[in-house]
């Protein structure tokens, strides 16, 4: 499946509606950010539609990103930032695939 731009509109349902899903927190300026993109655009690539990339503009989008934040932050879990091993590594336990 091909990359999703998530959107108030769409977000609960791509979200809710797959089985797995990555979601690049990103926005223009961030360069981190410009970089991690193709790596996670080339791991969708590797996996085959095993599972959905979704993008999530937090400059378009900032609710979205504020609560997910907060939610994250509350449960205890903290986003840092990954190597491209540990992605990968994510994906082999959620996808039981190398």
């Amino acid at each position: 499946m091909a990359t999703v731009e998530l959107t108030s509109e769409n977000f609960e349902s791509v979200v809710t509606g797959n089985d797995i899903v990555v979601v690049d927190f990103w926005a223009p300026w961030c360069g981190p950010c410009k970089s991690l993109g193709p790596v996670l655009e080339k791991l969708e690539t590797d996996y085959a539609g095993r599972f959905i990339l979704a993008k999530l503009d937090a400059d378009k989008v900032p609710q979205i990103a504020g609560q997910l934040s907060q939610m994250l932050e509350e449960q205890g879990i903290h986003v840092a930032r990954r190597t491209v091993a540990k992605y990968r590594e994510a994906l082999v336990r959620l996808t039981g695939q190398s």
